[in-house]
């Protein structure tokens, strides 16, 4: 088991309810807390987030764990560990 702090942004907050939520979970990679995420706050979540054919995170979508870009990680599969950090950043425009 794993505590995790979780931070959605924009259209992730609107569907968590909060902008943080503080999670124990047995989530062990990043994609497995988008399935636990997904369990716990209906689909939108996961349609909000991943590509449907592919699983993959939508282009524009950002996903940091303490910070660090999960495409600079190993993606989906970057490991959690106790007292990590996630964050779901929608795509983001303007001028």
């Amino acid at each position: 088991m794993v505590r995790v702090i979780v931070r959605g942004y924009a259209s992730f907050r609107e569907v968590l309810g909060r902008e943080d939520l503080e999670i124990v979970t047995d989530a062990g990679t990043v994609r497995q807390l988008v399935e636990y995420l997904t369990e716990k706050y209906g689909n939108s979540f996961a349609s909000a987030l991943l590509d449907s054919a592919s699983g993959d995170v939508l282009r524009g979508n950002k996903v940091l764990v303490n910070g660090r870009d999960i495409d600079f990680l190993q993606g989906l599969t970057t490991r959690l560990k106790d007292g990590d950090r996630v964050v779901f950043f929608p795509p983001v425009g303007g001028g």
